[in-house]
């Protein structure tokens, strides 16, 4: 067996694991399917670049660990639309 063949068995066994997984975590079908193309993308490069056969496994889950740390970092940045008049309204009621 090859190393491309190896890849492909080692991301096919945790497929399914690494997809569950982002569904408990990031709770939407779609954002969960953005980060795991996202990660296997990732994935797929960087065991390119592993000789080490024992490290694969923490690897893919550093990989997916911090794939989502990114995604919610980014939804922490995302701009807030706030309309003046609603602000208006609730300074204006609190008085």
């Amino acid at each position: 067996m090859n190393k491309q063949e190896n890849i492909n068995s080692i991301i096919s066994y945790y497929i399914n694991l690494i997809f569950r997984f982002l569904l408990k975590r990031i709770k939407t079908k779609e954002g969960s399917e953005d980060l795991y193309q996202e990660i296997i993308i990732k994935g797929y490069k960087a065991l390119n670049n592993i000789d080490n056969i024992y490290s694969l496994e923490s690897c893919i889950w550093k990989i997916v660990h911090n794939t989502i740390a990114n995604y919610y970092r980014g939804k922490s940045r995302e701009a807030i639309e706030i309309n003046i008049d609603d602000i208006v309204d609730i300074l204006l009621c609190s008085k």
